[in-house]
């Protein structure tokens, strides 16, 4: 999971210094709860949806 940081804080797991507008990350959701209800971490940032593939069509019509 990855929040976006609203207050600064130090990871006691990791010892690594947070400041608001960064981006912290996290496998457990029970982790990322606390700091939520602490006032450490704004919502989760999900990830912007990969664009679809789309397929050329070339200027004779054929699909390719």
């Amino acid at each position: 999971m990855k929040c976006r940081v609203i207050r600064d804080f130090k990871d006691k797991f990791r010892q690594i210094r947070y400041f608001p507008g960064d981006e912290y990350e996290h496998d457990d959701a029970d982790r990322i709860a606390f700091l939520r209800q602490n006032g450490y971490l704004g919502e989760e940032i999900n990830p912007p949806p990969e664009p679809k593939k789309s397929r050329k069509v070339r200027t004779d019509g054929a699909v390719g």
